[in-house]
């Protein structure tokens, strides 16, 4: 048993990182189900601004404007979730690279280390491979 922060929020007790993952995964569900909704009312509103007066197309696009940014918003929030959910899922499989983005981990190869004397200098060389 393990305590972390939910995706739900609060501190809670999980059995290991897959348990946490998949709940990361499922909190996802209200999210996606927000943003149908919205690129829904988006399509019916882009329909209903024609035949209509200036005035009336002006507010229209105003909240179709407002429906983008929200919609900006609720992909990146579910776009996180979902790299969330599996970094902790696999966190501890073997062969997993963890992200990046939610570690400290890093794909390239240190820099060698030269020794002169008693200084010593890091190398900054551009594509080392070794």
């Amino acid at each position: 048993m393990r305590w972390a922060l939910g995706a739900r929020g609060g501190l809670r007790m999980y059995e290991d990182w897959k348990q946490l993952g998949k709940e990361y995964k499922e909190s996802r569900i209200p999210i996606r189900n927000k943003i149908i909704e919205l690129k829904n009312e988006k399509a019916r509103l882009e329909t209903s601004k024609y035949r209509r007066k200036k005035a009336e197309i002006e507010a229209i696009e105003s909240k179709i404007i407002d429906i983008d940014d929200q919609l900006k918003l609720l992909n990146a929030m579910d776009r996180d979730l979902q790299e969330i959910g599996r970094e902790s899922e696999h966190y501890f499989d073997r062969g997993w690279w963890r992200s990046e983005k939610y570690t400290l981990n890093s794909r390239h190869a240190k820099l060698p280390t030269i020794y002169y004397g008693f200084i010593e200098y890091e190398c900054e060389c551009e594509g080392w491979n070794q």
